[in-house]
């Protein structure tokens, strides 16, 4: 959120490749949750661009602002999750799926420098130390492995990350389709439960 002369404009936006999850996912989200229609923005800066979402309208972002908490202006060093979110532990997942499918990723790593083997690894990364301990805190109370690595959280292993996948179910199509082609590397496709839903 940041101010114009005319009033504050509210933008979710991200890289190229998942337009389709902000066309089909986060506009109709937001839409539902603040009864105000979005823009779809493709905004252009020095070596390529973002796409995303925008709306100047005072009723959205009064929403984050005075409801969530979130700040107007600057915020990667001062964001942190909303009180409203905190005091409610069955928000969580919720929570932690919309950031995840934002500022998050999942890739292969290797691991040991004999076995050369690969496992799947979990990313959220947050300029804020802050929410990146609130975070941390969150994952290990729903029984996540996890650990923070400077501005990052990840937890790894076929089974942790295969149960993060299966309870937070990330709607980022950009994380499922590299979640299944790491399985797939591996021979295995039976880790999202029932569906990609």
């Amino acid at each position: 959120m940041y101010r114009t002369n005319s009033g504050v404009v509210i933008e979710i936006r991200g890289n190229p490749s998942e337009a389709e999850y902000y066309a089909g996912y986060v506009k109709p989200l937001f839409e539902a949750f603040t009864a105000v229609e979005a823009t779809s923005t493709r905004r252009h800066y020095k070596g390529g661009y973002v796409v995303g979402i925008r709306s100047c309208k005072k009723k959205a972002y009064s929403m984050f602002h005075e409801f969530l908490g979130f700040p107007i202006g600057e915020k990667c060093l001062r964001v942190q999750v909303p009180g409203v979110i905190l005091k409610e532990r069955d928000r969580w997942a919720s929570y932690i799926r919309g950031v995840f499918d934002t500022d998050g990723s999942v890739y292969a790593r290797r691991t040991g420098r004999k076995s050369g083997k690969r496992h799947p690894v979990v990313d959220i990364s947050s300029s804020s130390r802050r929410h990146l301990e609130q975070l941390h805190m969150m994952d290990r109370a729903l029984g996540f492995n996890c650990w923070i690595e400077s501005t990052h959280i990840r937890m790894g292993g076929w089974s942790t990350v295969s149960r993060f996948f299966r309870e937070i179910r990330p709607h980022n199509l950009t994380h499922i389709k590299r979640m299944i082609r790491i399985y797939a590397g591996r021979g295995s496709q039976a880790w999202y439960g029932e569906g990609l839903d």
